[in-house]
């Protein structure tokens, strides 16, 4: 299928437009341009234009590479990622603070909760609760998140240790 640009008039105002329709010949060029209301009155092929290549320059001598250090002493056994598990063991101790912060979050809320009994204030009493709760609720959550986080390192990790044989 080719492209044409058809010169030509607006069929309804007369008003000239100029337009690119595909067509497999010119009689199907003239007849897009006439179902779209253009008579027309110049009609050409439009021809893609070549790029033109131009060959990639090259150093006129090789770059002496530097050779890479070794990374472990046995290349047959897989690398360990320190990091990742470094890294997952960071999470876990996160978590376990977050797992400590709502259990804080527990007897900070019972403890305002005696405070409001003592008190004999209903609405010190629904504030201690729900601030409880919601307090619980968060920390909880928040350590749950960094120990999937945590299992999901230590699984990759895994993961690529194990497919590390198929490699070679």
């Amino acid at each position: 299928m080719a492209k044409w640009r058809i010169v030509g008039a607006e069929k309804t105002t007369g008003e000239e437009v100029a337009i690119e329709v595909d067509a497999h010949d010119e009689a199907s060029a003239e007849l897009e341009a006439n179902e779209r209301g253009v008579l027309v009155a110049e009609m050409e092929e439009i021809h893609a234009v070549p790029l033109e290549y131009q060959a990639p320059t090259y150093p006129a001598e090789p770059v002496p590479r530097q050779p890479m250090p070794a990374i472990q002493d046995d290349p047959s056994q897989p690398p360990d990622y320190k990091e990742i598990r470094s890294g997952a063991e960071t999470l876990d101790l996160l978590a376990a603070l977050c797992t400590g912060l709502a259990v804080f979050a527990v007897f900070g809320a019972l403890f305002a909760v005696m405070v409001a009994i003592s008190r004999g204030s209903g609405v010190d009493l629904v504030v201690a609760i729900i601030s409880g709760v919601l307090g619980f609720m968060l920390w909880i959550v928040a350590a749950a998140v960094l120990n999937m986080l945590a299992s999901l390192a230590r699984a990759h990790r895994d993961m690529v240790r194990n497919s590390y044989h198929w490699k070679k």
